[in-house]
């Protein structure tokens, strides 16, 4: 018999996959018939943030990748970081922080692009939320988003949760629903507010 242990070093990690299970992904090798090459986003507001996309505030693809981004502290464990942008479909994608200050941080997910040669083809998503643990706090979706520009509605932007990390303690995680439902905005719309 072999003991495996899971070491815990994250005091906050959130995971996001798409589309799955199974995984379609299209950059296994070789790839599978009719895989999902799928781009979903995963971004992280920081305590205090007030903008998506536009600032370090946000931590997402294109500022946040292995490295991370700097949030304020001297110490580099309360930044976060993003371990890959899974641009072929699946993910997961993770936006992990080793010792996350006390605050509220806000969870959003961004429908990029579905890389389908025809059509509009939709994404489901789910995410799932740790705090110091192998288990997950919170877990929600799966949620459908769209990434049709041209649409009415222009549902790519889902404002997921917030998670309060508190000076001692377990974190709380409250969920962005509205009435019951997802809280789904355009992308525009996400860019304008926290």
């Amino acid at each position: 018999m072999t003991t495996v242990a899971a070491l815990v070093r994250e005091g906050l990690r959130i995971e996001m996959y798409w589309n799955g299970p199974p995984d379609r992904s299209c950059d296994q090798s070789p790839a599978p018939p009719n895989c999902d090459a799928s781009d979903v986003d995963l971004h992280l507001l920081r305590q205090g943030g007030t903008r998506w996309f536009e600032s370090t505030d946000d931590c997402y693809y294109a500022n946040c990748t292995r490295v991370g981004v700097e949030w304020g502290s001297p110490s580099p464990l309360d930044n976060p970081r993003l371990d890959i942008d899974d641009v072929q479909g699946f993910g997961p994608e993770n936006i992990n922080i080793d010792a996350p200050i006390p605050g509220t941080y806000r969870i959003g997910v961004h429908y990029y692009d579905d890389d389908a040669p025809v059509g509009n083809l939709p994404a489901t998503v789910t995410v799932r939320v740790y705090c110091s643990s192998t288990s997950a706090v919170a877990m929600f979706g799966p949620v459908t988003l769209y990434t049709d520009s041209t649409s009415s509605d222009q549902n790519d932007f889902w404002k997921v949760a917030d998670v309060t990390i508190p000076p001692a303690g377990r974190c709380l995680v409250t969920s962005l629903a509205v009435n019951g439902q997802p809280n789904i905005v355009s992308r525009a719309e996400a860019m304008q507010s926290r």
